[in-house]
């Protein structure tokens, strides 16, 4: 036995004879190992299954890899580079603003009924606050479409500058992100419906944007109902736990669900999280579904005490602001317990195969009353007087929760501990302007 990384021993043992396979192969094992991803998550993506699934020996797979993490790296790449391929260049920005962006919005989101997996595993890769190498490629991506999309604002509309154009852009990534996962939230989600509203929707706020750049269309009533004088709200920290081994199981599943999905939150690794043994956690739960429903439920107390209640309005057409101040409060909220957050997602973002998980369904069942609650309140400011009201209240309470969890996203992926401002102003100008769209 030489002290040789296994990879070079392999290279050097591979020969003439495997490179013959070469030709289509890297292509082969990205592919598959992309699906295995899409289908299992990345507990599943083990060396034996990439190997069988793209039909080629171990040892050519080593011959272009390292390692299991660097064949995920490489195809999170690929998958995500075959998303670009199909959406940049971007579609001309002619024919009027509102229309232009309309054909933005469908061109960006017109597989999303079939195709979600590049969103999908970019988020969940993302995810983890450890982040990773894998996690800074999806970032890089991301970014790398954002200035695409930036780009074509600027040129859809000159009078944008540098800034705002980024701004839109950003709004446009995030709706995209949003869409996403009020699909997965909901199966009955009028995706493509909902995607060209929007496209109208960021043309209307570009053309207002463009002539007075600073002034967004809730942004006055916003700052005057929050904290105007802060540049950023600061979410407050949950204090330490100093409590026994029950309360350490459950935070310890909690957070390893938060980082690893559903697949990967295992018994031993919650087991090393919280130190203590096998037989303690068993003490505390039937099996891991089990133990992941108590997690989440657990959790959910203390995450729904600091939601904000959308409360009656005395001025129904103040609503903008109000909701501005609500969105900001729902940040704060999701800062201050990520964990709880960051499962949710992850259990969101999951392909349930067997059916959905005890923890899932209690989750779906917490984020929906909080929903309900939002679109009750819609149903009464932002849509009062709308005959299709109903309806439209439960799909835009959707939308703003979907945009509240996909800004949370960004920030869980950027590492940040403050909601952005002018993020959220933005983010309530669209909600404004999709509400007034009949």
């Amino acid at each position: 036995m030489t002290g040789r990384p296994p990879t070079e021993r392999v290279r050097q043992a591979v020969g003439e004879e495997q490179r013959a396979e070469a030709p289509g192969a890297r292509e082969r094992i990205l592919d598959a190992t992309f699906a295995l991803l899409a289908e299992e998550g990345r507990d599943a993506a083990d060396m034996k299954r990439i190997t069988e699934a793209a039909g080629v020996k171990a040892s050519s797979v080593y011959w272009f890899f390292k390692d299991k993490d660097d064949v995920v790296l490489e195809a999170v790449g690929h998958g995500t580079l075959e998303w670009m391929r199909r959406k940049f260049p971007l579609p001309s920005a002619e024919g009027g603003l509102a229309t232009a962006a309309f054909t933005l919005m469908r061109h960006l989101t017109d597989d999303f009924s079939e195709r979600v997996d590049f969103w999908r595993i970019g988020l969940q890769m993302s995810l983890p606050r450890q982040g990773g190498t894998v996690a800074r490629r999806v970032v890089e991506m991301r970014e790398r479409s954002g200035e695409e999309v930036a780009a074509w604002w600027s040129a859809a509309e000159p009078r944008l500058d540098g800034g705002t154009a980024a701004a839109l852009a950003r709004l446009t990534m995030s709706a995209v992100g949003a869409l996403l996962i009020a699909r997965r939230a909901d199966a009955g989600f009028p995706v493509r419906v909902e995607a060209e509203r929007c496209g109208q929707a960021l043309g209307e706020l570009a053309g207002r944007l463009a002539g007075e750049p600073e002034e967004l269309p809730a942004a006055a009533i916003a700052a005057a109902a929050s904290s105007a004088a802060a540049a950023s709200v600061t979410a407050p920290r949950p204090e330490s736990d100093e409590t026994g081994s029950r309360e350490r199981i459950l935070a310890a599943a909690l957070a390893v669900l938060a980082e690893e999905g559903y697949r990967g939150a295992t018994i031993a690794r919650i087991t090393r999280r919280a130190q203590v043994s096998t037989s303690s956690v068993y003490w505390v739960c039937d099996n891991k579904e089990d133990l992941v429903r108590q997690a989440v439920g657990e959790a959910a107390d203390g995450w729904y005490s600091t939601v904000p209640a959308f409360l009656p309005l005395a001025d129904p057409a103040a609503w903008p602001g109000y909701l501005g101040t609500g969105f900001e409060r729902y940040l704060m909220a999701n800062l201050s317990a990520p964990d709880f957050v960051l499962a949710g997602l992850q259990l969101t973002l999951d392909e349930h195969r067997d059916g959905p998980t005890a923890g899932y369904t209690l989750y779906r069942a917490i984020h929906g009353t909080v929903r309900e609650r939002t679109a009750r309140w819609l149903r009464t400011t932002a849509l009062a007087g709308d005959p299709d009201g109903e309806q439209r209240a439960g799909h835009l309470a959707l939308w703003t929760h979907a945009l509240m969890d996909e800004t949370f996203t960004q920030l869980a992926i950027a590492r940040a501990d403050t909601v952005p401002r002018r993020h959220v102003r933005m983010v309530v100008a669209l909600l404004e302007a999709l509400a007034t769209r009949r």
